[in-house]
């Protein structure tokens, strides 16, 4: 059992994740970090969806960053939340 934690924990912390709210539910857009392919794929999906008007927030799984909100991607940020634009 602590030989599957220490390797989920090693895994998380190689591995960033962008969930984007949608209509129909959630989407997740996982990169490793030491990829720059997969790196510049995410950074491209995260410009797409800032332009298109989502706002985005920085939250990290200890807690520590709740919903900060950012403007740029931050490829080494643990998780990601795209939110659509509000519409009246």
């Amino acid at each position: 059992m602590e030989q599957a934690q220490t390797q989920q924990a090693v895994q998380s912390s190689h591995t960033g994740e962008m969930a984007v709210m949608g209509r129909e539910g959630d989407t997740k857009m996982l990169w490793d970090k030491s990829q720059p392919v997969e790196v510049d794929v995410a950074r491209a999906s995260f410009d797409k969806l800032i332009k298109a008007g989502y706002s985005a927030y920085a939250v990290s799984d200890d807690g520590a960053k709740k919903g900060t909100p950012i403007k740029e991607f931050d490829p080494s940020a643990e998780r990601l939340i795209m939110v659509p634009p509000m519409q009246a």
